[in-house]
């Protein structure tokens, strides 16, 4: 009979480590359990029976190197699902476990997908050009043993599309969604719901590229097929109807955006309950397009729900509840309640500090609109100082990218006119200038 993971827990304490005691459950048999776990998000969960397990296994005589790296990859994954970006620990983890299945005779899929998780996790700790190496790495580990039309091999080429759009190597994004597309299509034909989630992600790269008519009819087509296999309220319709929202806003039409973003949000909440992360992020995803349409009472509103449902799941500090936070500052302070606008973004501060790689803009962004509230209230010199320090910590995290240095910039050239400070503002017309790409 298997056990619950509260007897395999319960279980492992004590137990010898070569052989396990009699009637113990086995290593394999607790790394089933770990998969177990995280099939159903019980991330803190497996990570714990992990780390036993992978201790277990390293002090075994001889070690059992399988399991060890096994449980490695399992913890590795752990910090993924729970969105610890901010944690190198994921980082040496599933590098301990490649290194140790590669000098071992490995099984080549689960190499490939502990090569797989790194490639993703290295990609949002900041380090993109490594992650997509990586990624290429577990695609071609997946071919040899898969061959090149596999599924497997079409998740590997969805997964390299997503990792090329964060570089913005559109072209290449492109030319990846294609590929797993046309292996998905190969496989299951045209109508398949896979088939919609790859269209949609296509539509989104196409929109990057200024497409905007191929965009929206492979959104559209997204839609088609998700309606015909699953349904006209079908959950999975919200990747098409996120995607078209975007577009539309690009396009300039807010209100249409706003409205198919209460529709996401409308078949979400129709698969899963208030609390899910899913949930959250499309409530936040709503609360960004409330605030562009002036909506600021029913920006603040979802981000009420969304900021601590996600410090309940992850914590102060996390990418998740420090990004909804920020934004909920933003809202209070453009529905003039500034006293609670302080209070959220000083909150924030708090969390984020000391600045970590993968959170430094959001910390600039707080630093920001910190400081425009601090100009509003005449705090001047208080308020250059905060956005000279979100200046530097943008250039650190971007390399100056003009999308991020100017609003920065733009608002530090404002407080040195308001200042006097005519040396400081002709300095920051000259770094405008450069950003540019003018003339001198």
């Amino acid at each position: 009979m298997r056990m619950g993971p509260a007897a395999l827990l319960a279980a492992c304490l004590g137990l010898g480590v070569a052989p396990p005691a009699a009637g113990a459950p086995s290593f394999q048999e607790r790394l089933d359990e770990v998969r177990r776990l995280q099939e159903r998000l019980r991330w803190a969960e497996s990570d714990s029976l992990a780390a036993m397990v992978a201790a277990e296994a390293e002090r075994a005589a001889p070690p059992d190197t399988t399991a060890w790296a096994r449980a490695l990859a399992f913890r590795g994954r752990s910090f993924w699902g729970r969105k610890l970006y901010g944690d190198s620990t994921a980082i040496r983890l599933l590098q301990r476990s490649v290194a140790l299945q590669s000098r071992a005779r490995p099984d080549t899929a689960f190499l490939a997908s502990t090569v797989h998780i790194l490639g993703r996790v290295m990609g949002e700790m900041g380090d993109p050009d490594s992650g997509l190496a990586l990624l290429h790495q577990a695609r071609r580990l997946r071919e040899a043993k898969l061959g090149p039309r596999d599924t497997l091999v079409a998740d590997s080429w969805f997964v390299i599309a997503q990792a090329e759009e964060k570089r913005r190597g559109w072209h290449a994004a492109l030319e990846a969604i294609d590929r797993a597309y046309e292996i998905r299509r190969a496989y299951h034909g045209e109508t398949y719901p896979e088939i919609g989630f790859v269209l949609a992600e296509r539509g989104a790269v196409l929109a990057s590229l200024d497409r905007f008519d191929e965009s929206r009819g492979s959104f559209e087509r997204s839609l088609d097929v998700y309606s015909r296999t699953l349904g006209p309220d079908a959950y999975e319709l919200q990747y098409a109807l996120q995607g078209l929202a975007g577009l539309e806003n690009r396009l300039g039409d807010t209100a249409g955006s706003v409205e198919r973003l209460e529709r996401a949000l409308q078949v979400i909440r129709g698969r899963f309950p208030e609390d899910d992360l899913r949930v959250l992020q499309a409530r936040g995803n709503l609360a960004i397009r409330l605030l562009d349409l002036g909506d600021h009472a029913g920006a603040r509103h979802q981000l009420e729900i969304v900021t601590p449902g996600f410090a309940r799941r992850y914590g102060p500090g996390n990418v998740y509840t420090e990004r909804a936070r920020n934004l909920l500052g933003r809202s209070c302070a453009a529905a003039g309640d500034t006293a609670a606008a302080f209070r959220h973004l000083e909150e924030g501060r708090r969390a984020l500090e000391p600045p970590k790689v993968a959170t430094r803009l959001l910390l600039a962004d707080n630093l920001r609109w910190t400081a425009e509230l601090l100009a509003g209230r005449g705090e001047l010199a208080e308020a250059r100082r905060a956005t000279e320090r979100a200046l530097a910590m943008v250039r650190e995290a971007t390399g100056g990218a003009p999308e991020f240095d100017g609003p920065v910039l733009h608002l530090l050239a404002t407080l040195q006119a308001r200042l006097g400070d005519a040396r400081g503002l002709d300095s920051t017309r000259h770094r405008f200038t450069e950003l540019l790409g003018a003339p001198g």
